[in-house]
């Protein structure tokens, strides 16, 4: 049985493809199995990942009719064989020492996984360094508590997963599926190691779902947000922290949703993430104890600002604790 397994859903990528493959074949560690599940794709990107599969016996490529990027990963996990999981999107790459320096530290510490610092990119070459400090975050409440502050990224692809803690799959036929997969595999986590080291290389692609403006799908990032909130609350996440994260991340979301709008537009937008955000709310807190709904996704709508927010989330938890 390989150590590692490395999970990569392909869908058209053949610009960036071969760098991705590359940089995992070519790690220091080198026991692990790389499945390169070929989501349908109409370009050449398939007969790339059987290319690499002849000079590599490590690769095994299976090719399946398009079902998105979540069933793809999906397949990953049924065919995966380690002990341990990664996630490798197709238009990025890895660094050489990843596998090593994140398997030393999740074996060093018993972790149930392992999380990198990594660096956003542009096809500038513009580079911007998102830094985890190195440390060992214990206890399930203390974790899902570090999930909602940032400190521990929502992402499915910077982190090194002992397969135990993946009792899930990715939820299919939307987009955002990392929001819910990482909540629920925190939730089965009792400890967690972080590195300072940049070892994931994520590219920043104008047409990619995460840089589009208004979409359908940020409207599934709203949702998977507020499933993420009612998930915490249920494993006894602080409820402070659970309002402030679920604001912070609505507010984000609803900035995109609007962006370039008139205000009509922007009004039937407000009401559609006032219909989504009701659903949740009731059982998520005590709304007789913070802010109405109504003034909450009032706030989501114009709080744009850094400095605005602050002073309104201020607010919003000393009105919680009175």
């Amino acid at each position: 049985m390989n150590t590692v397994s490395v999970i990569v859903p392909v869908y058209n990528v053949m610009d960036f493809l071969p760098q991705c493959i590359e940089s995992i074949l070519t790690q220091t560690y080198k026991d692990f199995e790389l499945l390169l599940i070929d989501d349908g794709s109409s370009d050449s990107s398939g007969a790339v990942c059987d290319e690499f599969a002849k000079r590599d016996l490590r690769i095994k490529v299976i090719h399946q009719k398009n079902q998105g990027v979540s069933h793809a990963r999906n397949t990953g996990l049924v065919n995966a064989t380690g002990e341990f999981i990664l996630f490798v999107d197709s238009d990025d790459f890895i660094s050489p020492q990843m596998l090593e320096i994140m398997l030393e530290r999740i074996l060093a510490t018993d972790a149930d996984i392992a999380e990198c610092s990594y660096c956003e990119y542009n096809s500038q070459n513009e580079r911007r360094n998102i830094l985890r400090t190195y440390g060992v975050i214990t206890g399930t409440q203390n974790i899902i508590n570090r999930n909602l502050t940032c400190e521990i990224s929502v992402v499915a692809w910077n982190k090194l997963y002992r397969r135990r803690v993946i009792t899930k799959p990715f939820t299919e036929g939307e987009n955002y599926e990392d929001i819910l997969f990482t909540a629920q595999v925190l939730c089965n986590c009792h400890k967690i190691v972080s590195t300072e080291h940049v070892l994931y290389y994520w590219r920043q692609r104008k047409n990619s779902i995460t840089h589009s403006g208004i979409s359908e799908s940020r409207y599934t990032a709203v949702e998977h947000f507020m499933q993420r909130a009612s998930l915490y609350h249920e494993h006894n996440g602080n409820v402070g922290l659970i309002h402030s994260g679920l604001l912070i991340e609505l507010t984000l979301e609803m900035k995109a949703v609007v962006a370039g709008q008139n205000k009509q537009q922007m009004e039937y937008e407000l009401e559609r993430a006032k219909a989504i955000a009701s659903r949740f709310y009731p059982s998520l807190i005590d709304i007789a104890a913070v802010p109405s709904v109504k003034g909450k996704l009032r706030a989501v709508y114009y709080m744009y600002q850094h400095s605005r927010y602050r002073k309104l989330l201020t607010t919003s938890l000393r009105e919680q604790k009175q």
